[in-house]
Protein backbone atom coordinates (compact mmCIF):
# COMPACT_ATOMS: atom_id res chain seq x y z
CA UNK A 1 0.00 0.00 0.00
CA UNK A 2 1.43 3.31 -1.00
CA UNK A 3 0.46 6.40 0.88
CA UNK A 4 1.41 9.89 -0.15
CA UNK A 5 4.00 11.46 2.09
CA UNK A 6 2.45 14.43 3.79
CA UNK A 7 3.58 16.92 6.34
CA UNK A 8 2.53 15.90 9.82
CA UNK A 9 1.19 18.80 11.81
CA UNK A 10 0.50 18.69 15.51
CA UNK A 11 -2.83 19.83 16.80
CA UNK A 12 -1.08 21.48 19.71
CA UNK A 13 -3.32 22.91 22.37
CA UNK A 14 -2.54 24.13 25.84
CA UNK A 15 -4.02 21.95 28.56
CA UNK A 16 -3.23 21.63 32.18
CA UNK A 17 -11.96 12.69 37.71
CA UNK A 18 -24.98 9.64 39.18
CA UNK A 19 -27.13 9.33 40.65
CA UNK A 20 -27.07 8.52 44.42
CA UNK A 21 -27.73 5.04 45.69
CA UNK A 22 -31.11 4.13 47.07
CA UNK A 23 -31.81 6.05 50.23
CA UNK A 24 -29.87 9.16 49.21
CA UNK A 25 -31.78 12.41 49.36
CA UNK A 26 -33.13 13.53 45.95
CA UNK A 27 -31.90 16.69 44.34
CA UNK A 28 -33.97 19.72 45.27
CA UNK A 29 -35.34 21.48 42.19
CA UNK A 30 -35.31 25.24 42.11
CA UNK A 31 -32.85 25.76 44.97
CA UNK A 32 -30.60 28.73 44.12
CA UNK A 33 -26.89 27.90 43.96
CA UNK A 34 -24.62 29.34 46.60
CA UNK A 35 -22.66 32.39 45.50
CA UNK A 36 -19.34 31.34 43.92
CA UNK A 37 -17.45 34.09 45.69
CA UNK A 38 -18.76 33.19 49.13
CA UNK A 39 -16.95 30.94 51.58
CA UNK A 40 -19.67 28.64 52.91
CA UNK A 41 -19.20 27.32 56.42
CA UNK A 42 -18.62 23.57 56.80
CA UNK A 43 -21.84 21.57 56.94
CA UNK A 44 -20.77 18.14 58.17
CA UNK A 45 -22.93 15.08 57.61
CA UNK A 46 -23.68 12.05 59.74
CA UNK A 47 -21.49 9.73 57.61
CA UNK A 48 -18.82 9.89 54.94
CA UNK A 49 -21.32 8.47 52.47
CA UNK A 50 -23.77 11.27 53.21
CA UNK A 51 -21.03 13.88 52.83
CA UNK A 52 -19.82 12.54 49.47
CA UNK A 53 -23.37 12.18 48.16
CA UNK A 54 -24.08 15.78 49.17
CA UNK A 55 -20.90 17.00 47.45
CA UNK A 56 -21.51 15.12 44.20
CA UNK A 57 -25.21 16.03 44.16
CA UNK A 58 -24.22 19.70 44.39
CA UNK A 59 -21.66 19.25 41.62
CA UNK A 60 -24.27 17.54 39.44
CA UNK A 61 -26.49 20.60 39.64
CA UNK A 62 -23.54 22.97 39.20
CA UNK A 63 -23.68 24.37 42.73
CA UNK A 64 -20.00 24.68 43.64
CA UNK A 65 -20.78 26.72 46.72
CA UNK A 66 -22.82 23.89 48.20
CA UNK A 67 -20.15 21.31 47.34
CA UNK A 68 -17.51 23.55 48.92
CA UNK A 69 -19.45 23.35 52.19
CA UNK A 70 -18.62 19.61 52.24
CA UNK A 71 -14.83 20.17 52.27
CA UNK A 72 -12.78 19.40 55.35
CA UNK A 73 -10.33 21.81 56.96
CA UNK A 74 -7.31 20.40 55.14
CA UNK A 75 -9.02 20.86 51.77
CA UNK A 76 -9.82 24.46 52.69
CA UNK A 77 -6.12 25.19 53.10
CA UNK A 78 -5.72 24.29 49.40
CA UNK A 79 -8.97 25.84 48.16
CA UNK A 80 -9.36 28.87 50.41
CA UNK A 81 -12.69 29.97 48.98
CA UNK A 82 -15.45 28.77 46.69
CA UNK A 83 -13.96 30.58 43.69
CA UNK A 84 -10.76 28.55 43.87
CA UNK A 85 -12.84 25.41 44.31
CA UNK A 86 -15.05 26.31 41.34
CA UNK A 87 -11.95 26.87 39.21
CA UNK A 88 -10.57 23.48 40.22
CA UNK A 89 -13.81 21.71 39.40
CA UNK A 90 -13.93 23.40 35.97
CA UNK A 91 -10.71 21.58 35.14
CA UNK A 92 -12.49 18.23 35.55
CA UNK A 93 -15.29 16.52 33.58
CA UNK A 94 -18.70 17.75 34.72
CA UNK A 95 -20.72 15.34 36.88
CA UNK A 96 -23.91 14.13 35.21
CA UNK A 97 -24.75 11.35 37.66
CA UNK A 98 -23.21 8.92 40.13
CA UNK A 99 -23.81 5.88 42.27
CA UNK A 100 -22.01 4.52 45.31
CA UNK A 101 -20.13 1.26 44.78
CA UNK A 102 -18.54 0.40 48.13
CA UNK A 103 -18.14 2.15 51.44
CA UNK A 104 -15.84 1.64 54.40
CA UNK A 105 -15.16 3.59 57.55
CA UNK A 106 -12.47 5.65 55.81
CA UNK A 107 -13.24 5.73 52.07
CA UNK A 108 -16.04 5.60 49.54
CA UNK A 109 -15.82 4.26 45.98
CA UNK A 110 -18.23 5.97 43.59
CA UNK A 111 -18.85 5.50 39.87
CA UNK A 112 -19.32 8.99 38.43
CA UNK A 113 -20.98 9.65 35.07
CA UNK A 114 -19.91 12.28 32.54
CA UNK A 115 -20.86 13.33 29.03
CA UNK A 116 -18.19 11.62 26.89
CA UNK A 117 -15.90 13.94 24.97
CA UNK A 118 -12.43 15.25 24.26
CA UNK A 119 -11.40 18.77 25.15
CA UNK A 120 -8.00 20.49 24.87
CA UNK A 121 -8.43 21.95 28.37
CA UNK A 122 -10.07 19.08 30.29
CA UNK A 123 -8.72 16.25 28.15
CA UNK A 124 -10.85 13.11 28.15
CA UNK A 125 -14.32 13.11 29.69
CA UNK A 126 -14.97 9.39 30.05
CA UNK A 127 -18.51 8.09 30.17
CA UNK A 128 -17.66 6.98 33.68
CA UNK A 129 -14.77 7.06 36.09
CA UNK A 130 -14.26 5.28 39.37
CA UNK A 131 -13.50 7.73 42.14
CA UNK A 132 -12.29 6.95 45.66
CA UNK A 133 -13.20 9.66 48.18
CA UNK A 134 -11.87 9.98 51.70
CA UNK A 135 -12.77 12.30 54.54
CA UNK A 136 -12.57 12.85 58.25
CA UNK A 137 -14.71 13.65 61.24
CA UNK A 138 -14.63 17.37 61.99
CA UNK A 139 -17.01 20.00 63.34
CA UNK A 140 -19.36 17.36 64.73
CA UNK A 141 -19.70 15.21 61.61
CA UNK A 142 -18.07 14.02 58.38
CA UNK A 143 -16.40 16.26 55.79
CA UNK A 144 -14.61 15.31 52.57
CA UNK A 145 -11.09 15.59 51.18
CA UNK A 146 -11.04 17.72 48.05
CA UNK A 147 -9.42 15.57 45.39
CA UNK A 148 -10.35 11.89 45.03
CA UNK A 149 -8.34 9.38 43.08
CA UNK A 150 -10.04 8.78 39.74
CA UNK A 151 -9.60 6.08 37.09
CA UNK A 152 -11.53 6.17 33.81
CA UNK A 153 -13.77 3.18 33.11
CA UNK A 154 -12.65 2.17 29.60
CA UNK A 155 -14.46 0.11 26.97
CA UNK A 156 -13.09 -3.42 26.53
CA UNK A 157 -9.79 -3.56 24.64
CA UNK A 158 -11.28 -6.33 22.51
CA UNK A 159 -13.29 -3.58 20.80
CA UNK A 160 -10.22 -1.56 19.72
CA UNK A 161 -9.28 -3.51 16.59
CA UNK A 162 -12.88 -3.79 15.30
CA UNK A 163 -13.22 -0.01 15.68
CA UNK A 164 -9.99 0.60 13.76
CA UNK A 165 -11.01 -1.91 11.09
CA UNK A 166 -14.41 -0.27 10.62
CA UNK A 167 -12.75 3.14 10.20
CA UNK A 168 -10.20 1.72 7.74
CA UNK A 169 -12.84 0.00 5.59
CA UNK A 170 -14.88 3.20 5.40
CA UNK A 171 -11.76 5.18 4.43
CA UNK A 172 -10.77 2.64 1.76
CA UNK A 173 -14.31 2.84 0.38
CA UNK A 174 -13.92 6.62 0.10
CA UNK A 175 -16.94 7.02 2.38
CA UNK A 176 -15.83 10.11 4.28
CA UNK A 177 -19.05 10.36 6.30
CA UNK A 178 -18.81 6.76 7.50
CA UNK A 179 -15.13 7.17 8.36
CA UNK A 180 -15.90 10.35 10.28
CA UNK A 181 -18.47 8.44 12.36
CA UNK A 182 -15.58 6.30 13.63
CA UNK A 183 -13.44 9.34 14.53
CA UNK A 184 -13.50 11.39 17.72
CA UNK A 185 -11.82 14.38 16.04
CA UNK A 186 -11.47 15.90 12.59
CA UNK A 187 -8.83 16.56 11.37
CA UNK A 188 -6.92 13.69 12.89
CA UNK A 189 -3.67 14.07 14.75
CA UNK A 190 -0.60 13.13 12.73
CA UNK A 191 -1.76 12.51 9.18
CA UNK A 192 -4.73 14.84 9.32
CA UNK A 193 -6.24 13.72 5.99
CA UNK A 194 -5.52 10.01 6.46
CA UNK A 195 -9.09 9.17 5.44
CA UNK A 196 -8.47 10.63 1.99
CA UNK A 197 -5.05 8.99 1.82
CA UNK A 198 -6.58 5.54 2.31
CA UNK A 199 -9.29 6.14 -0.30
CA UNK A 200 -9.20 3.32 -2.93
CA UNK A 201 -6.11 1.77 -1.33
CA UNK A 202 -7.49 -1.78 -1.09
CA UNK A 203 -4.47 -3.60 0.27
CA UNK A 204 -4.67 -6.46 2.77
CA UNK A 205 -3.38 -5.26 6.11
CA UNK A 206 -3.16 -6.92 9.50
CA UNK A 207 -3.99 -5.15 12.75
CA UNK A 208 -1.69 -5.80 15.66
CA UNK A 209 -2.50 -6.09 19.36
CA UNK A 210 -3.65 -2.83 20.97
CA UNK A 211 -1.09 -1.19 23.24
CA UNK A 212 -0.43 2.04 25.08
CA UNK A 213 0.92 4.77 22.83
CA UNK A 214 4.67 4.35 22.67
CA UNK A 215 7.11 7.24 23.16
CA UNK A 216 7.66 9.23 19.99
CA UNK A 217 5.77 11.58 17.71
CA UNK A 218 2.38 9.98 18.38
CA UNK A 219 2.64 10.25 22.15
CA UNK A 220 3.99 13.80 21.89
CA UNK A 221 1.05 14.96 19.80
CA UNK A 222 -1.55 13.15 21.89
CA UNK A 223 -0.17 14.64 25.11
CA UNK A 224 0.08 18.10 23.55
CA UNK A 225 -3.57 17.89 22.52
CA UNK A 226 -5.12 16.27 25.60
CA UNK A 227 -2.55 16.36 28.46
CA UNK A 228 -0.43 13.58 29.95
CA UNK A 229 -3.46 11.59 31.13
CA UNK A 230 -3.90 10.58 27.48
CA UNK A 231 -1.06 8.10 27.91
CA UNK A 232 -3.35 6.22 30.33
CA UNK A 233 -6.47 6.01 28.17
CA UNK A 234 -5.27 6.17 24.53
CA UNK A 235 -4.53 2.96 22.62
CA UNK A 236 -2.45 2.37 19.50
CA UNK A 237 -2.84 -0.30 16.83
CA UNK A 238 -0.18 -1.05 14.19
CA UNK A 239 -1.43 -1.81 10.68
CA UNK A 240 1.09 -3.87 8.71
CA UNK A 241 1.10 -5.27 5.18
CA UNK A 242 1.59 -2.05 3.28
CA UNK A 243 4.74 -0.26 2.24
CA UNK A 244 5.35 0.76 5.86
CA UNK A 245 3.59 0.20 9.18
CA UNK A 246 0.83 2.65 10.08
CA UNK A 247 -0.10 3.33 13.71
CA UNK A 248 -3.70 4.26 14.43
CA UNK A 249 -4.43 5.87 17.81
CA UNK A 250 -7.88 5.61 19.35
CA UNK A 251 -9.65 7.16 22.34
CA UNK A 252 -12.48 5.77 24.50
CA UNK A 253 -15.67 7.61 23.64
CA UNK A 254 -18.49 6.34 25.82
CA UNK A 255 -18.74 2.59 25.27
CA UNK A 256 -16.71 2.57 22.04
CA UNK A 257 -13.25 3.45 20.72
CA UNK A 258 -12.82 6.13 18.07
CA UNK A 259 -9.84 7.16 15.97
CA UNK A 260 -7.98 10.32 16.95
CA UNK A 261 -4.70 10.00 15.06
CA UNK A 262 -2.82 8.20 12.29
CA UNK A 263 0.98 8.10 12.23
CA UNK A 264 3.29 6.68 9.58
Amino acid sequence: MTLAVIVISAAACTSSNSRPSAGAAPRTAGAPPAQAGATPAPTPKASLTDAVVALLSAEERGDHGASYAMLDDQARTTYRDAIRWRDRRSELPAVTGFHVQTASSESLVVTVDHKPGLDPFIGLSPAQDRQTWTGRQEHGGWLVDADPTADPVLPPESAVVPSVTAWLKAAESCDAAAARSHQAVDPLLGTGNATAQFCSQHVAVAAGTPSRVLPGLASEQVVAAYNADALVWARSVALTGGAAPINVVVAPMGTTWQVIGVFG
